[in-house]
This record gives structure tokens, C-alpha cells and sequence, in this order.
């Protein structure tokens, strides 16, 4: 490995790492990701939605919650994305040289689901992904005719231990090995023989046995709520399958998709599809990325759930277009194909953190108090600092601030009221709704003590998802008032509001699933 391209590799990547740096510090948390937040605060075997890894390295990150900001919170993903970027140059520049390195580096962190998704935000995907590229990088040399078979055993090994982990992290992992075993079936079956084979799939079931223990304990629920999510209707939905594909295009950067795409064409075209290494990832990455455009025709998917297949793509796109400029005397460290995708890349999330902080592209006023921020995605992750401070205000002109707990109706805003408002006042938050509804939230109840009659609740919905708390819960409390509409403002301009309604004289007939 040349060091002087390690360190051209490296320099790029830590440059991004500034810049995913920035986005840590300045965007405040979505949806999804302030709800895994919980998977931090209360530690399992396992969780409702997925297995617990992300929880545990936000734990290390967090020195156990000693530090809760989002960018403490975000860590693991800013240091994965490092180690990540090493372990692509290393693996492209085996299977080529350091160019394929380089490029392959600069696809990976252009990528918005490698670099945002799974290098940013707080997701399942950003320890899979690291453990998937740790599980590839052995794979690689299992099957690597220029490798002692010494050296294949032990990686061997180590492929099982990485893809537990990586099933440790999320479900989808499941793909190494199926994309192994189909590889032995096919071109190695001596392997078969192998004791070191056996031994990684025992491994890989010790790492996963928590997950399969705690579903044990709690009625295989998160096998049957993700069944739920892929199971199969009577009608094809065009309109779900092209979600996910035009979803996966931009999630993994449309340049990025153009250059993979004609990296593919030319595979087949000069047959380099025979090498042993392109088919391992092939087969590893195809069938996943066919299965969830299978899932689409009938059930609406999420384009991030093929994610990391792309890595194994990126990897044969930087090799590919390493070869195509063999014959130049001086081949470009990069090329003009590589930096339109980190053109793209830098002018969407510019835009994007631009557009969730200031609005510069829609900043509509709240016309309509009930319904004001349906359509303007970026709120999302913009306003919950705002509503703390609201509702601080609140409480504080309460008489019966001691037994004050807040609620919501669903994980959803559940989750971001918990850590921006709740957990920073230090007022009891609990979730009301069912477990489909609530998800993690049915176990925290429980830890929480739910509440009884002494309890005053403020219940919290907003205008971009307005649910009227008389049609939820006038069974079971006597007395629901609305109380306050807190008005969020974003460039001097009112985007939407939450309402608080106090509900008191509660029944103890609410029915907690756990």
C-alpha cells in the first residue's frame, strides 16, 4: 500500500469528517433518530423495532449518558465513517491498486446513505454498516486464491463473528451469509468440509442469541412487527416500487447510481464478472437489493434498507474505473466522473442544512393553526428547542409542577418531546397509546411507573400532525383543556405551532399493553 495514496485517501475522508462534523453539531435530531436515543437511555437484549447494538456504542460515546447532545449522540457514526473509509481503500486498493483506493473512498463518503444516514444520524445502519465492510474485508480473503489457507481459516472465522455483529446492529445482515453460502455452494464447495465454516455460523449465532432470547421472552415481537412491514397485498403498487427505486438513486447519490450503473455494464461487457472476488460481492449485494424492489411491488419499503449493498457495488465501480484508465500515462487521482459526485453531494447538504435552519427554499407562514408544517419535510428536525423552552414556561407557572407528567400519542413525537423537553426539565414523559403505536415506549411505560390520578398530564401534539386529545382520551380523564399553542419560528417566520392541553382527574382505566 502506498502511503503517500493512504494518505491522499485519508485527507479526503477526514475532510468529510469535518463536514459531517458540522451537520452534527448544527441540525437537531429527526424522527427516527432521537427514537433510537431511547435504546441508549434504556439498555435491552434487544429492542421492539431492532437489535441493540446502536445502543451500546452510543453508551461508550455518551460515557453512559454523561454527555447527551446530539453530537455525543452522533459519534459513532462521525468515528465509523473514518474507519469505514480506511477499510474501503484497503479493500479496493488489494483488488486493484491505490487509485481504485482512492475512488473508492471519494464514492463512499459522496454516498448520502453511507455518509449521512449511516455516517451522521443515530441509525441502526451506522454500526451494520461497519461491521457488513469488517465482514466483507474477510470475506474478500477467504476466498482469495493468493492467500494462505491458514489465513483463509482465521478470516473465516472472523467472517462469522463480524456478520453476528452486524445481525447484532440490523436484520438485513442476514445477506453476508446468504451470499456466502451461495458462493461455496457454487465454487468452493470443499469448504463444506471446513470445521472453521461451522464455527462461524456458531459464532454468528452466539452473537445473535440475545436477540432471539429476549423475542423469546416477549412473544417474537419484533419478528412479527417487521412481517408486518414486507408482508405481501393482493395489488401491485407502481407507485411504492418506484419510491424505492428513484429513493435508492438518491439515497445512494444519482451520480454515484451513474457511475455504478456503467461500472456494471462494463463488467459484463469485458467479462470481469468471472473474477472470483466480483462475484462474492455480487452475490452478497444483488439479492438484497432484488428482494426489497420485490418487497416495493406489493408493500411500501424504505430505500435505505438496500443501503448496504451499495457498498459492495462502490467497491466494483472504484476497480472498474481504475481499469478504464490503465492505458493513460497518468491517471487522475480524480477523475471528473468523481468529482461531480462530490460536487452533487456537497450542494445537496448544503441546501439541506440551509433549508432545516433558515428555510431559504419554503418558509411558508402558518396560515392555518391546526395544519400549518404538513408539507415541509425539514421541520422535522427543526423547533423541538423552541417547544422546551415553551413548555419550561408552562410548567413553571403550574401549581402542580411536582406531579406533572407530559405525554404524546405515538413514538413519534414521543421521542423528541422525551429528549428535548421531558428529559432536560426533569419532568416525567410516558407515551400513551398502543404498542403499534408507542413501540419501544410500551417497555419504558413500565419502567416509568405510568401514572395515577395524583398525575396532571400536558399533552403535546403539533400542527404538522394535529391528533385531538378529546378523541384519544376523554374515557380516560374527567378534564381536558387546552391550555397554550406554542408558535415555532424559523427565519423571524411562524411555521407551525404545538398545542398543550392539561389533562386531569385521570380513571387508572387506561390500558397499558406491557
Amino acid at each position: 500500500m502506498n502511503t503517500k495514496a493512504k494518505n491522499y485517501a485519508m485527507l479526503i475522508a477526514l475532510i468529510f469528517f469535518v463536514l459531517r462534523l458540522i451537520l452534527a453539531i448544527g441540525l437537531e435530531f429527526g424522527n427516527d433518530e432521537v427514537y433510537y436515543w431511547t435504546y441508549v437511555m434504556f439498555p435491552d437484549w434487544s429492542h421492539f423495532d431492532h437489535p441493540p447494538m446502536l445502543g451500546y456504542l452510543a453508551q461508550i460515546t455518551t460515557l453512559n449518558l454523561t454527555f447527551t447532545s446530539e453530537v455525543f449522540l452522533r459519534m459513532p457514526g462521525l468515528i465509523i465513517g473514518l474507519i469505514n473509509s480506511f477499510l474501503i481503500f484497503r479493500i479496493a486498493s488489494r483488488l486493484k491498486d491505490d487509485y481504485a483506493g482512492i475512488y473508492a473512498v471519494c464514492l463512499y463518503n459522496a454516498s448520502f446513505y453511507l455518509s449521512i444516514i449511516a455516517g451522521v444520524f443515530i441509525m441502526p445502519d451506522t454500526p451494520m454498516v461497519l461491521f457488513w465492510m469488517l465482514a466483507i474485508n474477510s470475506m474478500l480473503k477467504v476466498f482469495s486464491d493468493d492467500t494462505e489457507e491458514s489465513i483463509q481459516k482465521r478470516n473465516l472465522v472472523l467472517s462469522g463473528l463480524f456478520i453476528g455483529l452486524a445481525m447484532l446492529s440490523k436484520y438485513h445482515s442476514a445477506f453476508l451469509w446468504s451470499g456466502a453460502i451461495a458462493y461455496i455452494l457454487l465454487f468452493r464447495r470443499k469448504w463444506l468440509l471446513k470445521k472453521e465454516l461451522y464455527f462461524a455460523l456458531l459464532l454468528t449465532f452466539i452473537c445473535i442469541s440475545p436477540i432471539i432470547f429476549w423475542n423469546i421472552s416477549n412473544d417474537f415481537i419484533s419478528y412479527t412487527f417487521h412481517s408486518s412491514r414486507v408482508g405481501v397485498s393482493k395489488s401491485l403498487r407502481i407507485d411504492y416500487i418506484a419510491s424505492e427505486i428513484f429513493g435508492s438513486v438518491f439515497y445512494n447519490n444519482p451520480a454515484n447510481y451513474i457511475i455504478i450503473f456503467i461500472a456494471l455494464i462494463g463488467l459484463i461487457k469485458q467479462k470481469l464478472y468471472k473474477k472470483q472476488e466480483f462475484i462474492l460481492l455480487l452475490l452478497i449485494s444483488i439479492p438484497m437489493i432484488a428482494t426489497f424492489i420485490g418487497f416495493s411491488l406489493f408493500k411500501r419499503t424504505l430505500p435505505h434498507w438496500s443501503g448496504p449493498a451499495f457498498t459492495n457495488l462502490i467497491i466494483i465501480a472504484s476497480v472498474i474505473l481504475s481499469l478504464k484508465f490503465d492505458k493513460l500515462s497518468i491517471k487522475p487521482k480524480l477523475p471528473i466522473s468523481i468529482k461531480i459526485t462530490i460536487i452533487t453531494f456537497l450542494l445537496v447538504i448544503v441546501s439541506a442544512f440551509m433549508q432545516v435552519n433558515y428555510g431559504i427554499f419554503v418558509n411558508e407562514p402558518a396560515n392555518d393553526i391546526y395544519k400549518a408544517g404538513r408539507k415541509d419535510i425539514s421541520l422535522d428536525m427543526f423547533g423541538w428547542k423552541q417547544l422546551r423552552a415553551g413548555i419550561q414556561q408552562i410548567a413553571d407557572s403550574l401549581p402542580e409542577k411536582s406531579n406533572l407528567v407530559i405525554t404524546s400519542h405515538r413514538w413519534f413525537p414521543s421521542a423528541n418531546i422525551d429528549y428535548y423537553v421531558a428529559y432536560p426539565l426533569n419532568i416525567k414523559f410516558i407515551a400513551m397509546g398502543d404498542m403499534g403505536d408507542v413501540h419501544k415506549y410500551s417497555w419504558i411505560n413500565k419502567y416509568r411507573n405510568y401514572i395515577n390520578s395524583n398525575n396532571t398530564l400536558l399533552y403535546i401534539t403539533s400542527s404538522r400532525d394535529f391528533k385531538d386529545p378529546e378523541n384519544l382520551y376523554s374515557e380516560y380523564f374527567n378534564k381536558i383543556e387546552k391550555i397554550a399553542a406554542i408558535p415555532i419560528y424559523r427565519s423571524s417566520v411562524i411555521v407551525y405551532y404545538f398545542h398543550v392541553y392539561k389533562m386531569t382527574d385521570y380513571k387508572n382505566n387506561f390500558k397499558w399493553d406491557m
